[in-house]
């Protein structure tokens, strides 16, 4: 029976400038990410992987949301007071990533699964609702 932690790591990509991106667990709590370098703001979380009673691939977790087969991940952001801007969440799905990913990462404990997506809204606010992946989610090496 599968029940394996995932490191996840999201990146990000040409976040608009002078926004506060956070993570969102559970219903509300809201927590900074794990780093910010010019507008590329990477976070880390590390999800469950199990299999759900019916046997499809599912995830729990602290920062996990949705129900079954349509899991994802809230990226949150607001604009400086001074700003003209919006709150935002970013839905970041789950539901691309494999088996075979899992078992990969099974395979080398420093690997992580990522994704990228652009940060950018076409009105230049922040990205948001069910935002599209930059070439979906991949194994990365290393979790350094």
């Amino acid at each position: 029976m599968l029940d394996q932690e995932i490191p996840l790591r999201i990146i990000v990509e040409n976040a608009p400038s002078r926004i506060r991106w956070m993570s969102q667990l559970g219903a509300g709590e809201l927590v900074a990410p794990s780093s910010v370098v010019g507008n590329t703001i990477t976070f880390n979380f590390v999800v469950r992987a199990i299999h759900s009673k019916i046997g499809a691939l599912d995830f729990r977790g602290a920062a996990v949301q949705g129900k079954l087969g349509e899991r994802f991940v809230y990226l949150n952001s607001e604009s400086a007071p001074d700003v003209r801007g919006f709150d935002r969440r970013a839905k970041i799905h789950l539901k691309s990533i494999t088996m075979e990913q899992i078992e990969q990462l099974a395979k080398n404990p420093h690997a992580m699964l990522q994704t990228r997506f652009y940060g950018t809204h076409k009105d230049g606010g922040a990205a948001c609702a069910s935002v599209p992946l930059l070439g979906g989610w991949e194994v990365s090496p290393s979790v350094g």
